[in-house]
């Protein structure tokens, strides 16, 4: 239905008008994979290892990256343009999305429009370095496979890429590892780390940061975090003393 307002087949989205909190979602009902780092790190890692392989046909190392370390949709993700990255300030604009039928759409001038998301210092040069290495301009998606070519498609990233990834990754052991499950990783991941979430809310584009906690935030590196609990629980027993 989004994808109707945006090709300007429909001017309203009738689900939006729905009050809020009235509709189940199915990030809310349908069980997450509970990631830790060194899931992040080996799912990564494996996708660039099916760029190595002599019969790859898309470079999904960048794209498994740049998904899990953004937390983009899918869309955004594939539709990315050199363009939309400010490489001095280190952010990725949002401008629009690839969509499932293979051809972009650009968001309108709205506040979703007008996303930001910061980017680390390493994944701005690993973009730097694939356009100058490719000759890309502006236009030229930062997910093609070459110069003026476009973006895998979202079947393609999720049979080729993705789940390739997350099986040799060993991500099979619980629920199914989606690519949408990239941006539970994401919030998780920093809100692990102490980043507020009404932070997080705006790079994900989410209107409140209410639905950041509810939908996106689940336990991470949750060993790690029991085993904190445990020593302060100890501590506490000896009377404070570690």
């Amino acid at each position: 239905m989004e994808f109707a307002v945006l090709k300007g087949y429909r001017e309203i989205d009738p689900f939006k008008q729905v009050p809020r909190n009235t509709l189940s979602s199915c990030n809310v009902t349908r069980e997450h994979y509970e990631w830790t780092t060194a899931d992040v790190l080996r799912l990564i890692e494996e996708g660039y290892a099916l760029d190595a392989r002599k019969n790859a046909r898309a470079d999904y190392g960048l794209a498994i990256e740049f998904k899990i370390r953004t937390g983009g949709r899918l869309g955004e993700v594939l539709g990315a343009r050199y363009g939309d990255i400010d490489f001095e300030q280190g952010v990725w604009k949002i401008s629009g999305q690839w969509t499932r039928d293979g051809e972009r759409v650009e968001y309108t001038k709205t506040k979703k429009g007008l996303r930001r998301v910061p980017l680390a210092p390493q994944m701005v040069k690993k973009i730097a370095a694939r356009k100058l290495h490719a000759g890309a301009g502006d236009d030229d998606y930062i997910l093609a496979s070459g110069k003026g070519g476009n973006p895998p498609s979202h079947t393609n990233f999720r049979r080729r890429g993705w789940n390739l990834a997350v099986k040799n990754a060993g991500l099979t052991d619980g629920p199914k590892v989606t690519p949408h499950d990239a941006r539970q990783a994401f919030a998780s991941e920093m809100a692990d780390l102490g980043l507020d979430s009404s932070d997080v809310a705006e790079v994900m584009g989410h209107t409140t940061a209410g639905i950041t906690e509810r939908i996106y935030t689940h336990a991470f590196n949750r060993e790690a975090r029991e085993e904190r609990v445990r020593q302060a629980m100890a501590a506490a027993t000896n009377g404070g003393a570690s």
